[in-house]
């Protein structure tokens, strides 16, 4: 029996005679190539336009204005470092600067920087003689490849060494850079931190050791708003969407959306402790019965036990928050008003499918920021949730697969025992 076969664009099988539907597939390919070659085209570009401002058109200005470090409002820290590289490019880039490079350090006394590399080609039987020496390899007739290079981090310690002598090696072969504005490290860049790989003080801290960072909504009336409260932060205002362990403002009100990859999904009824009773999250329930223990209240829209806590149905949604360096893990809760916007999420993760079948929920990148809404009890700022692109890189797909596993083996411990008031923002804002 033959196999059917799908056309993963309608879902629908393919005929023996549907020339028409090969057709389509085939412009499918080209489409998805030609928009592949785009977007590496395109990262080429940002990557190429990122290096010119962080190596030449920042430094320069700030040099202009007499300026050698920078603090911006959201906290990050520059500053103008001197930088101590360079790069011998392959044969097949550019075969000419190559052999300059080999020839300048050979002639300048510098050729023990040089490794060489010598690859044999052999057939059976030939073990023994590959294993002799190389001198001996044209005589015996065996067919070898032979290959100079230098290690990165030689080349740029050497760079370094020779440029605080005064003998800068030639820029138009090295391709050395200049200054280059860089975030300030707060660790002393005078120590060695390598030599205390193996013994650092963190060797027994577990993830579960750790906080969760949540992205929040601030609303009016939340804690960071308001400069007499501990929890203030400067810089934040209403609708911004923060991180709650870092406290940093990752979304501006009305400024462009965070992008952010969902890995796993969960649904939790919250017991939360009153807010005007010091608020805080109490215990959390997988059984949907307890809200039958739970008295509803018309005015507020909220279940209470018989203790005086608010059971709050919950949709969290574990993952990654892109920053242009390392994605960030975090958490999002959706409560009240907004478990509309969790279960669009949920309608757009579901329309991602392969031959018929949902993709996994982190195959895709959403774009995420806050919008003002409103009904007959309020306002508020709620969340807007917008498909991006898909998610094609490989290790954002293993590490977005990871925090599946973990994220979910996380939320069964926290039924198990109570968690502590900083586990999970306070839901009052959203009703």
């Amino acid at each position: 029996m033959q196999e059917i076969l799908t056309n993963p664009l309608t879902g629908q099988a393919i005929a023996e005679n549907d020339l028409e539907a090969v057709a389509e597939l085939a412009r499918e390919l080209y489409h998805k190539a030609t928009r592949i070659e785009a977007m590496e085209g395109e990262l080429a570009k940002m990557k190429d336009e990122h290096r010119k401002l962080e190596m030449e058109t920042l430094p320069m200005a700030m040099e202009r204005i007499g300026l050698s470090s920078l603090e911006l409002n959201n906290g990050v820290k520059l500053e103008i470092n001197d930088v101590f590289a360079g790069s011998i490019p392959s044969m097949d880039k550019d075969p000419v600067r190559r052999i300059d490079c080999f020839q300048w350090l050979r002639k300048n006394n510098f050729g023990a920087l040089i490794k060489t590399e010598v690859k044999v080609q052999g057939g059976k039987g030939d073990e023994q003689l590959i294993k002799k020496v190389t001198a001996m390899l044209k005589k015996a007739k065996i067919a070898f490849f032979q290959k100079d290079d230098v290690h990165h981090m030689t080349l740029k310690a050497f760079i370094k060494e020779q440029c605080q002598a005064g003998n800068p090696p030639p820029v138009e072969l090295f391709k050395t850079p200049g200054a280059a504005a860089a975030p300030q490290s707060s660790v002393p860049a005078t120590i060695d931190w390598n030599q205390y790989a193996g013994a650092t003080g963190l060797e027994n801290v577990r993830q579960e050791d750790l906080g969760l960072p949540f992205l929040m909504i601030l609303q009016s009336g939340s804690p960071e708003l308001k400069k007499t409260d501990p929890k203030f932060i400067v810089g934040a205002g209403v609708g911004d969407i923060i991180n709650t362990l870092t406290r940093e403002v990752v979304h501006k009100e009305g400024g462009d959306p965070l992008i952010f990859v969902p890995c796993a999904y969960d649904f939790i009824y919250m017991e939360w402790k009153p807010r005007e009773e010091g608020g805080g999250l109490v215990k959390s329930h997988r059984d949907a019965r307890i809200l039958e223990e739970a008295t509803r209240n018309e005015k507020d829209s909220r279940d209470y036990l018989r203790n005086g806590n608010v059971i709050v149905p919950t949709a969290y949604y574990f993952g990654q928050r892109l920053t242009g360096t390392e994605p960030e893990r975090c958490v999002i809760g959706f409560s009240s008003t907004q478990l509309k916007k969790s279960r669009h999420w949920l309608n757009l993760a579901m329309s991602n499918k392969m031959n018929g079948r949902p993709l996994p929920l982190f195959s895709m990148k959403y774009a995420l920021s806050s919008i003002h809404e409103e009904n007959n009890k309020g306002d508020w700022y709620g969340w807007k949730i917008e498909k991006r692109e898909p998610n094609v890189d490989r290790d954002l797909v293993t590490s977005s697969a990871d925090i599946a596993q973990k994220s979910l083996a996380m939320v069964n411990k926290l039924l198990t025992q109570p968690a502590t008031p900083v586990d999970a923002p306070d839901p009052g804002g959203t009703y």
